[in-house]
């Protein structure tokens, strides 16, 4: 994201949105699913509570970054896997450190 946002303040223009992500579309479920094959204890088990789904849940939320990468040919260079892996080592650098 860095270097999303170093692009951003070299090729953007004052005042214009720009959003940096990818093409990829993920669940909440991949992305799940894929944080518990990333541990170390992947035979953890989860549960959906129906009562606590909200009724306006959205299915698919989907931004583009088609004008971003048009005005800096920016892209992403980590795969969500790196990043999940990423973010799965920081909590637990986290959780060893707090005490």
């Amino acid at each position: 994201m860095i270097e999303a946002y170093k692009a951003a303040i070299k090729y953007g223009k004052c005042g214009e949105l720009y959003l940096a992500g990818s093409e990829n579309i993920y669940s909440i479920k991949e992305c799940l699913s894929k944080l518990i094959k990333l541990s170390t204890n992947n035979k953890i088990k989860y549960k959906i509570v129906k009562s606590r789904v909200r009724k306006t849940e959205l299915n698919y939320l989907i931004g583009s970054y088609r004008k971003f990468k048009k005005i800096s040919k920016w892209s992403p260079k980590l795969s969500i896997d790196d990043i999940l892996l990423d973010t799965l080592n920081y909590w637990r650098d986290y959780l060893k450190n707090i005490n």
